[in-house]
């Protein structure tokens, strides 16, 4: 998926948390660096029904963010 300063894309995905956990990696694929990891972080099945929550990564001199929610299914 290909984003641009300024712009905003929806994911829109639904994962299955296996064993109660996950983990969102996010990586900017551009050039020169071929792969350069942004962060991560750990989301819990315990938040289910909790609302969103947003998650904001800031490597590689970079401002990007996610927003998602926990809903059982």
């Amino acid at each position: 998926m290909e984003i641009n300063d300024g712009e905003e894309r929806s994911a829109d995905r639904m994962v299955k948390l296996d064993g109660g956990s996950g983990k969102a990696e996010l990586r900017d694929e551009d050039r020169p660096d071929p792969d350069d990891f942004l962060g991560s972080e750990n989301i819990q099945a315990e938040e289910v029904g909790k609302g969103e929550k947003k998650i904001t990564f800031g490597g590689d001199n970079a401002s990007h963010w996610l927003t998602y929610k926990v809903v059982e299914i």
